[in-house]
C-alpha cells in the first residue's frame, strides 16, 4: 500500500466521491450499487450507536469530512509532463495517469459511478468478448431503475472515473499565477476494474468504496445518494440490536427505595404501587423515577418499558422519558453485541449531547487530570477496528496526531489552575492549535520554498493558511478532511467530562483531586 505523506511536506491528496450520477452520460446508462460485503452479518452502519438525535448530531460523524475517503501520499515539486498513449486500454491509461498525477504537489478528485448498459447482441456462434459475468453475483446487485432487480445477462456492469487534478501554480509572463489542471475520463467494465494489479492507496479507497467492505464506505455511499437526492436502495442487513430494557430499569431510569424512606413517605398511595396495587414488598420492589416524584414497583416498570420501546414515558405524566439506553446516568452496562470500541462510545455518550462550545459551567484546567482524559478518550478512539474505518482514514492514527497532542498539552500547561467557563475554555485551546498549526504551515512552506500565494491555491481554498473555518473542516489549514472534526470532538469530550464527570473532593477538604465520575 502507498506510503502516507505529510501535510507539512511535499505530498499530494487524492479524493474519491462515489457514486457521481452526473457522470452517467444517457439515459441507458442505469445507476448500478453493488451489495456491499457480508451485509447479513453487518449491522446497518447508518444506524447511530445511541439512539439520540443531540449524541448523533455531535458525534454521529455523518458528515462529508468524516465520510470522505482520501489518500495522502508523497510529491516531487515537478512532476512529469508526458501524457498516457490514447491507444492504451482505460485500466492502463488511469494508472498511467494517476501515477503521473500524485508524483506532482496538489490534488486530485476522482468522480466515479458504477452503471450498466445493454450488451451488443450476441449473434449465434459467437462468443461474447469477456464472456465472463460482471460485477456483484446474481442476486448481490442493487440499484434504482428499471433493472434494479438480478443482473441480467442482457445487460453489463461498467464503471467510469472522472479525473480533476490541481497541481502547482505556474507563473505566467503577465506576472499572474495559473493553476495547471489536469483531467481524463475512464471507462471499463468491472471485471477490467476488479482485475487491475497495483497496491495504490487510492485504489484501494475506490475498491473499499464500490463493494462497501468498510462502515465508512457505506456511509460514504448513503450521503452522496442524498447529496444527490437519489433514493439509497435496500441492504438486507442484519437485525437492528434493540436495547436491552430489562438489563437497565435500576441504572439508568431509576433508583431503589429503602423500607426506611419508604415509611417516610407522608402519603398512603406511595405504599403500594399505582399500577399494579400490589403492595411494596421482596415480590414488587419499590423504585423511585428519576426527575419524577413517583414511585413504581420493579416489575412493572421493567414490563412498561418492554412495552413501550425507546420511546418510553414515565406511566404517570407525560413527560419525554431521560430514558436513553446507553446515554445517560453514571454508570454503563457493558453490552457483549458491540465491540469495544462501540461500548466506549456508547458510553461516553453523555459527553456527546451538549458540546463544550456551548456549556457555560465553570470550570478549573487541570493539567494532568485533563490529559489524562484526553489520552484516555483518544487510548479509546484506537480501538476502533479496520472493518469501522480503514486505518489510513483514523485521525487518531494520523502521523499529524502527534503535533495536535504537543499542541494541547503546551496550552495546558500555561493555563493549569486557571478557571474559565467551559465555553471559553474550549475557544482559547482549539484558537491555540489553530495558531501553532498555522505557523507550521507558513513555516514549512517557506522551507519548501514555496511563497504563501502558491501553498494557499494549492492547498485549494477556502482551507489556505489564514482561513479559521473551512466548511466542515475541510481543508482547513491543508489538513486532511476529517481531522479538525477529530480534533474538536476530543477537546469538547475533555473539556465536558471536566465539567460533568469530575468530583471536586479537594475543595471539601476530602483528599485529592478525583476522576471516579469516569463510566466503566
Amino acid at each position: 500500500m502507498s506510503e502516507t505523506a505529510s501535510i507539512f511536506d511535499f505530498h499530494h491528496i487524492t479524493t474519491i466521491h462515489y457514486p457521481s450520477l452526473r457522470d452517467l452520460h444517457n439515459s441507458t446508462e442505469e445507476l448500478a450499487l453493488a451489495t456491499p460485503v457480508d451485509c447479513t452479518e453487518r449491522y446497518d452502519p447508518n444506524l447511530p450507536l445511541v439512539a439520540d438525535t443531540a449524541v448523533r448530531r455531535n458525534a454521529g460523524r455523518m458528515n462529508d469530512a468524516e465520510t470522505s475517503f482520501y489518500s495522502l501520499t508523497p510529491a516531487v515539486s515537478n512532476p512529469s509532463t508526458r501524457r498516457a498513449s490514447d491507444d492504451l486500454a482505460a485500466d492502463e491509461r488511469l494508472l498511467y495517469d494517476m501515477q503521473r498525477a500524485i508524483s506532482g504537489v496538489g490534488g486530485t478528485e476522482l468522480f466515479v459511478v458504477t452503471f450498466d448498459v445493454p450488451r451488443p447482441a450476441r449473434i449465434e456462434g459467437d462468443k461474447h468478448a469477456d464472456d465472463n459475468h460482471t460485477g456483484s453475483r446474481l442476486g448481490e446487485r442493487r440499484g434504482d431503475g428499471d433493472h434494479a432487480s438480478l443482473e441480467s445477462h442482457s445487460r453489463e456492469a461498467m464503471i467510469r472515473m472522472n479525473r480533476q487534478t490541481t497541481l502547482p501554480p505556474v507563473k505566467q509572463e503577465s506576472g499572474d499565477y495559473l493553476a495547471e489542471i489536469g483531467s481524463g475520463e475512464y471507462t471499463m467494465t468491472t471485471a477490467a476494474f476488479d482485475a487491475m494489479e497495483s497496491d495504490a492507496l487510492w485504489l484501494e479507497n475506490m475498491r473499499d468504496l464500490i463493494h462497501g467492505r468498510s462502515d465508512r464506505a457505506v456511509k460514504h455511499v448513503a450521503l452522496q445518494l442524498e447529496r444527490q437526492e437519489r433514493e439509497n436502495p435496500p441492504v438486507a442487513w442484519k437485525a437492528a440490536r434493540q436495547p436491552l430494557y430489562f438489563c437497565i430499569e435500576v441504572l439508568e431510569i431509576s433508583r431503589p427505595v429503602d423500607a426506611e424512606a419508604l415509611a417516610c413517605k407522608p402519603d398512603v398511595e406511595d405504599r403500594y404501587c399505582s399500577i399494579c396495587r400490589e403492595d411494596y414488598g421482596p415480590k414488587a420492589e419499590p423504585l423511585a423515577l428519576h426527575n419524577s416524584s413517583h414511585l413504581v414497583c420493579e416489575p412493572c416498570l421493567v414490563t412498561w418499558c418492554l412495552k413501550q420501546g425507546p420511546g418510553v414515558r414515565c406511566p404517570h405524566v407525560v413527560l419525554r422519558t431521560w430514558f436513553n439506553f446507553g446515554a445517560k446516568g453514571k454508570t454503563y452496562a457493558y453490552d457483549d453485541r458491540y465491540n469495544e470500541w462501540e461500548n466506549y462510545t456508547r458510553s461516553i455518550a453523555d459527553l456527546d449531547e451538549h458540546l463544550a462550545k456551548n456549556n457555560s459551567t465553570w470550570i478549573t484546567i487541570h493539567r494532568d487530570a485533563a490529559l489524562s482524559i484526553w489520552d484516555d478518550i483518544v487510548t479509546h478512539d484506537l480501538l476502533e477496528t479496520p472493518s469501522s474505518t480503514p486505518y489510513h482514514l483514523q485521525p487518531a492514527r494520523s502521523i499529524h496526531y502527534a503535533f495536535l497532542r504537543s499542541s494541547i498539552e503546551s496550552s495546558l500547561n500555561t493555563r493549569t489552575g486557571l478557571h474559565y467557563p467551559t465555553s471559553t475554555a474550549y475557544e482559547i485551546l482549539l484558537a491555540e492549535f489553530r495558531r501553532r498549526l498555522s505557523l507550521e504551515c507558513v513555516r514549512t512552506g517557506e522551507m519548501l520554498g514555496s511563497t504563501r500565494r502558491q501553498r494557499r491555491v494549492t492547498l485549494q481554498e477556502p482551507g489556505g493558511v489564514g482561513i479559521v473555518n473551512g466548511p466542515s473542516g475541510f481543508w482547513e489549514y491543508g489538513l486532511a478532511p476529517g481531522f479538525m472534526e477529530f480534533a474538536k470532538r476530543t477537546l469538547s469530550r475533555t473539556l465536558q467530562f471536566l465539567s460533568l464527570r469530575v468530583c471536586h473532593c479537594s475543595e471539601r477538604g476530602e483528599g485529592g483531586f478525583h476522576l471516579h465520575g469516569l463510566r466503566k
